[in-house]
């Protein structure tokens, strides 16, 4: 087989065993009822060889199942696609029993379904450092968007702000809203995602969101809600991503006085941290991480959970820069500062309101303690004088 390939010019061979890209030609392998089900090795290049590590003489005449029983049903149905139809392919798969990532344009010269080439690059360590480029890509920018925040106006609910139903009010009343943006405009500048503060009964005392996917998942499942009324949205149920934030991530933080670190109804992640003032927890502070899911079944799935096109949803989660886990983790750690940091405001807060009471108090008795002791001495200077008309001896000292 091979040597009919190669008995035009002696330099075929030699062009195609030079080749830096891999090449190899295949011959279809059908089964009884003429369906392709595997392909066999007739020739190799040394770029394949050396690519994957096997050799010429060893593969020649065995089907890929011989040499690689492991190879996945993908490899199968592209290649087989081109054998049947003529059709070049040009594709990247991953193959499991070489642990590589490859690029190939698959394509039959002959006017045959019985063979057919491939040539493919290994992209590997390519793909490896595009990820882990496209991890700081965010730090890339990051200068360029603090550029275009500093005159933009922060991103604003289309449903209003909730905090505005705050009845419980300890945190949002003991710490200055700018103090709190900053806090949060601070550990937001490492993830680019959301928070929320919420108080222990569950009232909003800060909510911000910075990722155009936390953004649209939030407006998504605040309008299966079907009202215009925040206090019955919130009781309602149905605001998707408030149910998860607050029942499953920052009330269990607040109840269990421990670290919350849960899967996200929005396919991201939920950190959330108790907030202690003292002994006391008066709240949790919980931020969104992590990659929203760019593979289609993720998507068509919340697509359909928050009624939202997917198309909108696929062009947000790529447009969101992956942060390398170092960064996740030290904005977990900087998490629980922010949440010492508030709870230490708070705790500051109960103990000048509890000083200023005591000097009520205290005010208040002296006032009462003065008034006294002018009456009882008003009484001695009367008890005087009567005894005075009586011709005897004062009894009291009157004090001036």
């Amino acid at each position: 087989m091979e040597n009919d390939i190669f008995k035009q010019p002696v330099t075929l061979k030699s062009v195609l065993t030079s080749m830096l890209n891999a090449f190899v030609i295949f011959d279809s392998v059908f089964d009884e009822s003429g369906t392709f089900v595997s392909y066999r090795f007739v020739f190799i290049n040394d770029a394949y060889e050396r690519i994957t590590g096997v050799k010429n003489d060893d593969v020649k005449g065995k089907t890929v199942h011989e040499v690689w029983p492991e190879t996945e049903d993908s490899w199968i149905q592209k290649y087989g696609h081109v054998a049947v139809t003529g059709e070049t392919l040009v594709f990247e798969n991953y193959h499991d029993p070489t642990k590589k990532l490859y690029h190939c344009r698959v394509f039959r010269p002959w006017d045959t379904k019985d063979r057919f080439c491939v040539i493919f690059d290994d992209i590997t360590e390519q793909k490896r450092a595009e990820a882990e480029l496209k991890k700081i890509e965010w730090l890339l920018e990051k200068e360029q968007k603090n550029d275009e925040k500093s005159t933009a106006a922060p991103y604003a609910p289309s449903y209003g702000d909730v905090t505005k139903l705050n009845t419980e009010r300890t945190i949002l009343d003991s710490i200055d809203g700018d103090i709190m943006r900053h806090l949060a405009d601070d550990l937001m500048d490492l993830l680019g995602t959301s928070l929320a503060v919420y108080e222990k009964n569950g009232d909003y005392a800060f909510g911000l969101f910075q990722s155009g996917w936390c953004q649209i998942m939030d407006a998504a499942s605040r309008r299966l809600c079907g009202t215009d009324d925040n206090k019955a949205a919130l009781a309602g149920g149905k605001w998707l991503c408030h149910e998860n934030c607050w029942n499953d991530s920052a009330k269990a933080a607040i109840e269990t006085g421990r670290t919350t670190d849960i899967d996200c109804v929005g396919g991201i992640k939920l950190f959330a941290e108790p907030i202690f003032a003292g002994d006391d927890i008066v709240g949790s502070v919980n931020i969104g991480y992590g990659d929203p899911p760019l593979d289609a079944v993720s998507l068509k799935k919340l697509a359909k959970e928050f009624n939202e096109d997917i198309d909108v949803l696929r062009k947000s989660a790529e447009e969101y820069k992956p942060r390398p886990p170092f960064v996740i983790d030290a904005a977990k750690k900087r998490l629980k500062s922010i949440a010492l940091l508030i709870g230490s405001l708070v705790y500051r807060r109960k103990m000048d309101d509890e000083i200023r009471k005591r000097m009520k108090e205290l005010e208040i008795f002296n006032e009462a303690a003065v008034d006294r002791e002018i009456v009882i001495n008003d009484h001695r200077k009367e008890i005087n004088a009567l005894l005075k008309e009586l011709g005897r001896k004062p009894r009291y000292k009157i004090a001036k």
